[in-house]
């Protein structure tokens, strides 16, 4: 029962052209596997809001259709793209 999870802000940073000397903006992000993110929620919310990651990308989340995308970010700070089993 593998499925995907991503959380992405909503603002993002943009890479834009410029010279060499210009420091450009980049994405800050991590993946882990899970194996089960729904006996891990306290973990996760460390993570997502003590971490400054722009995405979170998260293998074998075990996520199944009845567990709400509220719970997974209970401050609405991400968009939740989920691909559940």
């Amino acid at each position: 029962m593998s499925a995907l999870l991503v959380a992405v802000r909503p603002v993002l940073p943009l890479m834009t052209g410029g010279t060499a000397n210009q420091r450009l903006p980049y994405i800050r992000c991590t993946s882990f596997n899970a194996r089960s993110i729904v006996n891990k929620l306290p973990e996760w919310y460390n993570l997502i809001y003590e971490h400054n990651f722009d995405m979170i990308f998260i293998t074998e989340s075990w996520l199944y259709d009845s567990f709400p995308s509220s719970l997974l970010d209970p401050y609405s700070r991400f968009h939740v793209i989920r691909c559940d089993r």
